[in-house]
């Protein structure tokens, strides 16, 4: 009873904050909210499960200390999540964005807001409209697990492309056993979507992919070369002896729709999963950027070929030095160059998804200010 207590005065020091109409303060809110709804589900002996083995370590922190924190910002006049982009009431980390009409539309894994994404389901591709990367307007969900597909888990790590004026987005579908697949949907104008091929695409053999069990093959990204051919990367595993290790796996198309499977590529040099790849032609060259799980954080490596050569220089294998950040891709909006990115705070409670500018120098790139910083 002294808990609930104590859960009713906290949510009385938060009472007065709802009742702005500020959209960063809207979504502050819900996301204290959900942490202190989480905590008394907790303590009230809600075991966390999924289907999959839970990664305990994300309850060993008190959430509702952590609400009463950000609370203690509000009543000091800051908003602790300020020019980070979430829905109110989820949080999220995969992501994609492709602008049109002069304005940048983002697709978005979403998961319940003070829940892990393997408690529960990130079912549905969340999607949203701006005019400057800061002030957003939620659209209805692009896409969602069926039971009728092989994608009935879950949806994860969305990536869309225009070809001819229809849109492709292709994302990680989970079935039943969490073997995740590349699946499509294709759209006309960026708001109706169809679930065209569930799937579309799997790894050999040589990825020890099998439907029947928790398989890599996720977070597909899809680029056009200068021939015509469309090269897709996405995160996976290679065998090698009698082991699994991490590795980018690589297809080609001239279509979209038909794929070959071109292996997969280990020389990234990553222990844990290169996730997340993005990447960028610039002047003949090829920038891969992807998340290593081994540092947490985001890295690229650059190659005259799109299929090897991988080097990945010296301070370009950290870009950015939070804890917890991936998922980041590389754009240009308006004339200026940004990279985004997936903030993870309290293990991976909450998520929100940050920009900040980018500049293309000689050996690289630089990165500039963040959005989130309030000129």
């Amino acid at each position: 009873m002294e808990y609930y207590y104590h859960y009713c005065k906290v949510r009385s020091r938060l009472n007065k904050f709802k009742l702005s109409t500020d959209p960063e303060m809207i979504k502050t809110v819900s996301l204290i909210e959900a942490l202190m709804n989480r905590a008394v589900a907790l303590h009230n002996g809600a075991a966390p499960k999924g289907l999959l083995t839970p990664y305990t370590n994300v309850y060993t922190v008190d959430l509702m200390e952590w609400a009463e924190r950000y609370i203690d910002e509000l009543e000091q006049g800051r908003l602790p999540f300020y020019g980070k982009f979430t829905e109110p009431g989820f949080c999220m980390s995969d992501h994609s964005l492709i602008e049109k009409d002069g304005r940048m539309h983002i697709f978005y894994n979403r998961v319940t807001a003070a829940y892990p994404w393997w408690e529960v389901s990130v079912d549905t591709v969340g999607h949203a409209v701006s005019d400057d990367l800061i002030h957003w307007e939620y659209c209805p969900v692009a896409v969602a697990t069926s039971n009728e597909r092989y994608d009935s888990y879950q949806t994860w790590a969305p990536a869309v492309i225009d070809k001819d004026g229809i849109y492709y987005m292709f994302y990680a579908g989970g079935n039943d056993n969490a073997a995740q697949a590349i699946c499509l949907a294709t759209s006309s104008d960026l708001y109706k979507w169809e679930v065209v091929a569930s799937p579309v695409f799997a790894p050999g053999e040589w990825s020890g992919w099998t439907p029947n069990g928790w398989s890599d093959a996720r977070d597909p990204m899809i680029i056009k070369d200068d021939d015509g051919i469309y090269y897709m990367y996405y995160c996976t595993n290679k065998k090698v002896g009698d082991k699994l290790v991490s590795a980018m796996g690589v297809a080609s198309s001239k279509d979209l729709l038909h794929w070959e499977d071109l292996g997969a590529s280990t020389e990234l040099g990553t222990e844990r999963a290169q996730e997340s790849p993005y990447m960028i032609k610039r002047n003949g060259r090829y920038y891969l950027f992807f998340t290593d799980c081994d540092r947490h954080g985001t890295a690229y490596a650059v190659s005259d070929n799109p299929l090897n050569g991988w080097q990945i220089k010296p301070g370009a294998e950290h870009m950015i030095k939070d804890d917890y950040v991936c998922a980041s891709e590389v754009f240009e909006f308006k004339g200026r160059w940004y990279m985004s990115y997936a903030k993870w705070y309290i293990g991976e409670l909450l998520g929100l998804i940050g920009f900040c500018e980018v500049f293309w120098e000689d050996d690289g790139i630089r990165l500039g200010r963040d959005l989130s910083d309030k000129i």
